[in-house]
């Protein structure tokens, strides 16, 4: 039972931290932010086919522009190089507008570390339009996202 005390008390000693102008030991709110890490935005295209199996990630908001798709996300890792891919389903159901299912895919590589990570991912979404012409339409219904997404070939 002291061993266990003793581990606790070291454990709290271990993982507090002090700032260096002498201030107290961090909140947990310190804590948590610094444990959120923003990514650099990378561009990816849309492919048709099939969606393989994806490790976690949250969606905080979509948005088309022209022809690509902006895609805040957010899932844990920070310790591996994670892969993203996006697939639309090759089947289009009639509808006015015609609706595609999406799906973004998340390669995590095994990645155990703990950080939440913030990243920014655009689309080229020509590959999904419902006919390569201006003004074609097709709503993008996203796997994890409540809206449906109006896109408008440009």
């Amino acid at each position: 039972m002291r061993i266990i005390y003793l581990s606790f008390v070291l454990l709290l000693t271990a993982c507090g931290s002090t700032k260096e102008s002498g201030e107290s030991v961090e909140t947990v709110e310190e804590a948590v932010e610094e444990n959120i890490q923003t990514e650099k935005p990378i561009q990816i295209t849309a492919e048709l086919g099939e969606s393989g199996k994806s490790d976690p990630i949250k969606i905080l908001a979509a948005e088309i522009k022209g022809n690509t798709l902006f895609l805040d996300v957010s899932y844990g890792g920070g310790c591996e190089t994670h892969e993203f891919e996006f697939i639309g389903s090759t089947v289009v159901m009639k509808s006015l507008p015609p609706k595609r299912t999406v799906k973004l895919v998340h390669k995590a590589k095994g990645d155990a570390c703990k950080a939440i990570i913030n990243q920014r991912i655009e689309v080229d979404i020509k590959t999904l339009a419902y006919q390569q012409t201006a003004g074609s339409e097709i709503n993008l219904l996203l796997s994890g996202y409540k809206d449906p997404l109006n896109y408008i070939y440009e």
